[in-house]
């Protein structure tokens, strides 16, 4: 059986960097010995309505001539929605204010009940969150003072795993909810180039004030990938 190194290439498609409202555009790949590449984007912290969309191009060469967008291959990343780790600040909470992640719904009080899922603070908002029976299934939290971070509870390498949607109301104070860490991918298959096109790049545009890296896989490669790489290590 063939080790991961030996059936994908490994390849840089955006250097991790920061990125403010704005895009950018990685380097142009060729696929002429592999069919398929796999664009991967991690995206750092994004404040709440903020995305970060990750979209493929095409183009005839590897300075990216005659370079054009890939129809239906892009993925958006919306804050809070689906993402990996988020943080509640609750500095500013008031009565009645909720905190809601995954569909389940916590509420400030006067004092914490887990089994009513109401919080006085951000540690009784963990105990909440992190209760067997009243909590958030497969997610986890932690705080530190006023500020309240959720989590997969188990991450690894599973068939399933956590994601988490975090929604703040308004009522008697300020819950503010923001991103932490946030995955996206586009899959592209190099039968669905444009006719004389031969390359693919990635193209990553925010609204928010974030860091961005994306990694790039090649597959189905005609040969073994020679890995180019400052160090390695098999186990």
């Amino acid at each position: 059986m063939n080790r991961l190194h030996e059936a994908a290439l490994f390849l840089i498609g955006l250097v991790c960097q920061a990125l403010n409202n704005t895009n950018i555009t990685g380097k142009y790949f060729n696929l002429r010995n592999s069919r398929r590449i796999s664009f991967k984007l991690i995206g750092g912290a994004m404040a709440a309505t903020k995305t970060t969309t990750i979209a493929l191009y095409e183009a005839t060469d590897a300075d990216g001539t005659d370079s054009q967008a890939i129809a239906d291959a892009s993925a958006i990343i919306t804050a809070n929605t689906l993402v990996r780790k988020a943080t509640i600040a609750l500095a500013s909470v008031g009565l009645a204010d909720t905190v809601t992640i995954n569909g389940v719904v916590f509420t400030q009080a006067a004092a914490t009940s887990v089994e009513d899922r109401e919080f006085l603070n951000a540690a009784g908002l963990v105990l909440c969150i992190n209760s067997v029976v009243y909590g958030v299934a497969g997610v986890e939290a932690s705080a530190s003072t006023t500020n309240v971070t959720v989590y997969p509870a188990d991450p690894g390498i599973h068939m399933e795993d956590t994601a988490i949607t975090v929604v703040g109301a308004d009522v008697g104070g300020t819950v503010t909810v923001a991103t932490l860490e946030a995955l996206a991918f586009v899959d592209f298959d190099s039968q669905f180039f444009s006719e004389g096109y031969s390359h693919v790049a990635c193209k990553v545009t925010t609204t928010a004030n974030t860091i961005i890296c994306v990694e790039a896989d090649g597959y189905d490669s005609r040969y073994m990938p020679d890995q180019v790489a400052a160090a390695s290590a098999t186990v």
